[in-house]
């Protein structure tokens, strides 16, 4: 019996001691399974990748068939971080990894059941976060002694720690902003990178798809009575990164390089084009925006060349639509770290952006800086709490006055990893850059659209071109924004149309200004002469006269359907337009002004099927007056000042039948002597 127990006892004690061996070394991944290693070298480089997802459901399943492995914890936690989620669990991971950790770390060794020292630099990160920063102080603090023989971790933690104190400085003096989530456009998936109109009506949103059951898609949504509500989606092919402010002009980033796409009516959307290779090169170009008038174009890149990691670079079009080389934007914006998400705003001075680098409260935040009459941009300086947080804060847009904005953020109250939230400044008027925002429609006679409408606006006083619009074709709605100056003309034009001419002031002190102006123009109708003219051997009309900062010359259609009648009648006629206008402003606007006029009567007879070599248009400005501007005492004579603001037609060459031109019979008393 005492054989037998002692077999039995040994049997036991060697069943026993090889079941706990196995446990061992099950635990401490000496003897594994053959997937084990396949496995875990397939998670890391899934996460090198940057496929978190999967990265993740493949440590989660290791650290749950080996529960005591410190490395597998950190690798579950650390694909949390990435996939920004679940954070609660992440820190209770870490919060239990960090007690086995080794400085001994390599990070292939499948065998390694230790985690690395970046357990505690994480763990710190998380709580940061999570807005616990004076828990995450504490582990960097520890984590600086632990590693202070160890090259380069005294830099890396120190920066921790610096954006510790940033956030704790910032939250002593917050902001009189209030920033509030989008709810209504949120969703569980990712909302990034909102794009708005400049009046602030409608908003382009990238939404991400959570899985790979569902579908990324390019969110249209329309804000009515400050409510907003989507309207449209359509598959997200590629990421729209900028726009105009008239929403019909689009930047996308597609594998590293910047394309861009125009609105085309009921078409849609063109297909986006590849800027040249002035703009894209070999390295990553993406995170393109637009100046509100499209002229000058902010992008980011990982040029060798550049500051840091990504850098911002600017470019201007040139009159022929090419793009300039571009220029980095320097030391002072750019850091050693990345900028991303530029976004110029409406007044074409001011630039907002992201970055890690500079003063930061950790992740991305958004930055300010301005530019000097000179074209140098200021020291950037960091929009603080509540704008920024913990977390990374992207894709910012502010409206034309300063009163509102967008961005959007992956801070922890979101619906999803990352959602958009709305900036509200509340009454900033003193801080109201000054410019103007004209918003309307150009409509034709029966409440239809015209589909070639342009619109030309140039400065009252010098006669420069600033630009250039063209209305949406399906609605008839024009939005464009206009820099500071004192006076501009604007001209619209449609072919088969009388073109419209306004004028509109935007005082050097006054705050923003939105203007609304609905247009609209008049058909061009053809004269169908009485039978009289029809026989008549000679035509007769008159000159034509216009009201103040005007060229609106519908009272005198009737004369100039007659001369067109006699032009076509007579093919070798040839007539000069000669357009005078009164001493009110100054000549340069006078010039202009009247070059218009006479422009604006030509395109007319042309409408009306003369042919362009008949006519000459010329504007003469302020002189050969035919009547006093002013009267004997000095003062403002608008009686005599009507017959100067008028087209004299001159023939230049004669046709076969006779054109006889009334002359301008001033009053006695108006009459300069």
């Amino acid at each position: 019996m005492k054989i037998l127990a002692f077999k039995y006892n040994k049997g036991y004690l060697l069943g026993m001691l090889m079941l706990l061996v196995s446990i061992a070394s099950a635990q401490n991944l000496k003897t594994k399974p053959k997937d084990f290693k396949k496995a875990y070298l397939k998670a890391l480089e899934s996460f090198d990748k940057k496929n978190y997802f999967e990265s993740y459901q493949i440590f989660k399943k290791l650290n749950e068939e080996n529960t005591d492995n410190a490395n597998l914890k950190y690798w579950v936690a650390n694909n949390l971080w990435y996939l920004q989620t679940d954070h609660e669990n992440a820190t209770d991971l870490l919060a239990s990894a960090v007690a086995n950790y080794t400085v001994q770390y390599k990070k292939d060794n499948f065998e390694n059941t230790k985690a690395p020292l970046d357990a505690y630099l994480l763990l710190g990160r998380i709580y940061r976060f999570s807005g616990r920063v004076d828990e995450a102080l504490t582990i960097f603090n520890d984590l600086r002694k632990v590693t202070k023989n160890i090259p380069g971790w005294q830099t890396k933690i120190g920066i921790e720690i610096s954006i510790c104190h940033n956030i704790l400085e910032m939250s002593k003096i917050p902001g009189n902003e209030t920033i509030d989530n989008l709810s209504a456009l949120n969703t569980e998936a990712d909302e990034e990178y909102p794009l708005v109109t400049a009046d602030g009506a409608k908003m382009f949103v990238s939404r991400q798809a959570s899985n790979i059951i569902e579908k990324s898609v390019l969110l249209t949504a329309e804000q009515k009575n400050t409510n907003w509500s989507e309207t449209a989606t359509e598959p997200l092919l590629w990421r729209p990164t900028g726009m105009t402010g008239d929403g019909r002009t689009m930047l996308y980033e597609n594998n590293g390089d910047i394309y861009i796409s125009y609105f085309d009516g009921e078409m849609g959307w063109e297909t986006p084009i590849k800027l040249p290779s002035t703009i894209n090169t070999p390295n990553w170009e993406g995170d393109a925006t637009l100046s509100a008038d499209g002229l000058f174009l902010i992008f980011v890149s990982d040029r060798p060349e550049g500051e840091g990691g990504l850098d911002m670079y600017a470019s201007e079009r040139n009159d022929d639509k090419t793009w300039q080389l571009p220029k980095n934007l320097g030391p002072l914006i750019n850091s050693p770290y990345d900028e991303i998400s530029p976004m110029l705003h409406a007044d074409f001075n001011t630039l907002y952006f992201c970055s890690n680098g500079h003063r930061n409260m950790g992740g991305f935040d958004v930055y300010r800086s301005l530019r000097d009459e000179e074209g140098n941009w200021s020291d950037p300086i960091n929009l603080g709490i509540p704008i920024n947080s913990p977390a990374d804060e992207r894709g910012i847009w502010i409206s034309p006055n300063n009163r509102f904005g967008y961005l959007s953020s992956n801070r922890a109250d979101g619906k999803g990893k990352s959602d958009i939230y709305e900036v509200n400044f509340g009454d900033r008027s003193t801080d109201e850059e000054r410019l103007v925002l004209m918003v309307g429609t150009v409509s034709m006679h029966d409440e239809s659209y015209p589909d070639n409408v342009q619109i030309t606006i140039t400065n009252r006083m010098n006669g420069e071109l600033v630009g250039v619009y063209v209305p949406n074709p399906i609605t008839g709605k024009f939005l464009f924004i206009l820099p500071p100056e004192i006076e501009y003309t604007a001209l619209y034009e449609a072919t088969g149309y009388i073109s419209y001419f306004n004028h509109f002031s935007v005082v050097r002190d006054s705050a923003y200004r939105k203007i609304m102006h609905a247009v609209q123009l008049e058909p061009v109708r053809f004269f169908n002469p009485p039978s009289n003219v029809l026989n008549s051997q000679q035509t007769i009309i008159n000159n034509i006269f216009f009201q103040p900062n005007s060229i609106d010359f519908f009272s005198s259609v009737i004369e100039l359907e007659k001369l067109a009648h006699y032009l076509r009648k007579n093919p070798t006629a040839v007539i000069e337009i000669a357009a005078y206008s009164d001493a009110q402003a100054d000549d340069a606007y006078n010039l202009q002004i009247t070059q218009q006029r006479a422009d604006s009567v030509k395109q007319y007879m042309m409408n009306l099927r003369v042919k362009d070599a008949q006519l000459v248009a010329k504007g003469y400005g302020n002189i050969k007056p035919v009547a006093l501007n002013k009267t004997p005492d000095g003062r403002d004579s608008e009686e005599g000042r009507k017959w100067n603001r008028r087209i004299e037609f001159v023939v230049l060459q004669k046709g076969n039948q006779e054109l006889k031109i009334n002359p301008i019979v001033v009053p006695e008393n108006l009459r300069i002597k």
